[in-house]
Order: C-alpha cells, then sequence, then structure tokens
C-alpha cells in the first residue's frame, strides 16, 4: 500500500506492512508449484504457507481502518461514498483487466476451445484463470463489507471481534447445512470476514499484547492438527478450504500482532515486493496457468521453484512499476 500523505510514523508502519506482503507473496508463488498433498503436509505447509492469505486479509483490515481514520474521526456513510467505493475496487480491477485477458487468451489457445460474451463475462465476474483466481471478487466484495466490519469494531471493540467471529462461524454453519459447493464457497467474502476484523481490532487497540492471543493460537494448533494430520473431520462444522478457515486462522492472531506491531521492520527487496504483491499474485495467476509445463523441463526441483519466484516476482514488479502510476492517476481523477 502507498500513502505519501502520513507522517513519519504512518510511512514506517506501511513499510513494515510491505515486508510481510512481500513474505507472503513468496509463499503464495511457492504453494502454487505441483506439490503432492503429502509433501504439504511433510513441510509443515497447514502452519505457514497456508496462512499466507489470511495474513493477506488481517493487513487488508488494517490498512482499511487506518483510511477509514486519516480524518481523525470514522464515518460510516462517508465510507460509501460512490467516489471512495469506485475507487477502491478500481484499485483491484484495473490490474486485473489485463491478467484476465491473458488467461482468457491462453485458455482458447491452450485448449483449443472457443469462447462467448457471457462466459467472458462470469469469468471474469468469477476472478479469471489459473491459481487464486478466487481472490480479486473476494477484495471486491471486501470493499463493499470492510465499512460495515470496521464500524462494529470501532463502536463495540473486543464486543465486535466476537460479534464477527461468531458470525463467520454461522456463514460456515450455513454453507454445511446448505452443502454448497466447495466451488461456490471460494468465491464468497463471509469465510474471511472475522480474520479480515482482527486487523480492524489491532489498529483499533495498537496491536497490544494480549494472552488470549495465545489462546487461540493453541486453539488453531490443536484443530490444523486434528483437522489435517489425524483426520478426524467429522467434528467440525466446515469441511471446504479447512486450511484457511476460521478455526485454522486463529493459529496466527499472536504471530501476526507482532508482526503487525514491530514497525522498525524494514527490507528494501520484501518491501518492493510487498507494494508489488497483488501484481505478482496476477503474474503468477497466469504463469501457472499458460507456462506450467514450462518449467517442468528443469529436472532439479529446487531449480524449478527458483524459476517460478524469480519469474513470477520480476515480471510482477515490472508490471507494478507501469500499472500503479496509471491506476493511481485514475484513482485521483475519480476523487477530484
Amino acid at each position: 500500500m502507498n500513502d505519501n500523505n502520513g507522517q513519519n510514523s504512518i510511512k514506517q508502519r506501511y513499510a513494515n506492512l510491505d515486508v510481510i506482503k512481500g513474505v507472503c507473496i513468496l509463499m503464495v508463488v511457492f504453494t502454487h508449484y505441483d506439490w503432492s498433498d503429502r509433501q504439504r503436509l511433510i513441510l509443515l505447509f497447514p502452519f505457514w504457507i497456508a496462512m499466507a492469505v489470511p495474513v493477506f486479509m488481517v493487513i487488508t483490515g488494517y490498512v482499511s481502518a487506518l483510511s477509514y481514520n486519516r480524518t481523525g474521526s470514522f464515518d460510516l456513510k462517508s465510507a460509501y461514498k460512490p467516489t471512495i467505493i469506485i475507487s477502491k475496487c478500481l484499485r483491484y480491477t484495473i490490474p486485473f483487466i489485463p491478467a484476465f485477458i491473458i488467461g482468457a487468451l491462453a485458455q482458447v489457445i491452450g485448449k483449443h476451445k472457443g469462447f462467448s460474451i457471457i462466459g467472458l463475462v462470469l469469468d471474469f465476474i468469477k476472478g479469471g484463470y489459473g491459481p487464486g483466481s478466487y481472490y480479486f471478487p473476494i477484495m471486491i466484495q471486501l470493499m463493499f463489507i470492510l465499512p460495515i466490519v470496521y464500524y462494529f469494531i470501532d463502536k463495540y471493540e473486543t464486543k465486535g471481534l466476537i460479534v464477527c467471529f461468531v458470525f463467520t462461524i454461522l456463514f460456515e454453519l450455513a454453507c454445511k447445512i446448505i452443502n454448497i459447493s466447495d466451488g461456490f464457497y471460494r468465491f464468497l467474502a463471509f469465510r474471511y470476514i472475522f480474520i479480515a476484523s482482527f486487523g480492524c481490532y489491532l489498529y483499533g487497540t495498537k496491536c497490544q499484547r494480549n494472552k488470549a492471543y495465545w489462546v487461540a493460537c493453541l486453539l488453531g494448533i490443536v484443530y490444523i492438527i486434528l483437522f489435517e494430520y489425524i483426520g478426524i473431520r467429522h467434528i467440525f462444522i466446515n469441511d471446504a478450504w479447512d486450511g484457511t478457515s476460521v478455526f485454522a486462522v486463529l493459529f496466527i492472531l499472536p504471530i501476526v500482532r507482532f508482526a503487525i506491531g514491530k514497525k522498525d521492520m524494514t527490507n528494501k527487496v520484501l518491501e518492493l515486493l510487498g507494494k508489488a504483491s497483488y501484481n505478482i499474485f496476477l503474474v503468477q495467476m497466469v504463469y501457472y496457468l499458460a507456462a506450467s509445463e514450462m518449467y517442468k523441463y528443469v529436472a532439479f526441483v529446487p531449480l524449478r521453484i527458483i524459476i517460478n519466484m524469480v519469474v513470477c516476482c520480476l515480471v510482477g514488479v515490472v508490471f507494478y512499476k507501469i500499472e500503479n502510476p496509471i491506476t493511481n492517476k485514475i484513482i485521483k481523477k475519480i476523487r477530484g
């Protein structure tokens, strides 16, 4: 995230968040390599790699809370001003468009399939093609949901966070009762309400320590072990996308609290990757979709992974350098 209008503490905080995002985007590129389920468990993916997107959600909630309070107080009505909502959505939509076009062309050329206007529109709404395609529609939904989430956190603090936690559990329960498909479930932002609200909560509490975070962490560890490693699944209400469920993400609460609170944490390379993280994310979607067979000609697996990292990060950073000024200019015109 960029902010040229804040004070030094704000800039430092943003640099700190960019470092975290830089680490997480490397984890996203890493996880979308062709790992087997067994390899993922052996390498403890559920405890670190699977937490990359939830950490992004915490940061999204934190930065959203920061932006809502730039004037010193939160106004729910102002948060829904058309210019504000449109500009926030464009921040994700403008860079998504070229990635979507390239992905659509890769689908047509690679799979020799035709396309229709209706089909393209539906694919656009669903987030395009490639691994992580759910991310774009979820972020657009969050732009509409987060003002309400922050309203509850700002007004009721801990009680508001508990409400968000209960809401997420009820959402999971409703999905199970309705027997919603995994394919549709993945596009619903409600599954991330609690972890995004935690980002808002961290902003409001100034990342203060809380022993309850460690209790939640322990519960998250128990859940991950029971669900992922022992295979005891019938006792839980969710059975889809379990690695990032409301129970699994409890594991990262004290960890992400510490990381966000460590405002002196800087690293120029990771900061750059963090700023370009969304662009890198879009690039890896296209890369794994269109070029997944190419890197398999490299026999040495660690070298394959390095190639994936380097290509996605370099192209993503170049993409960011080109796209970000254009997007900023458009948003500036919209906001007047």
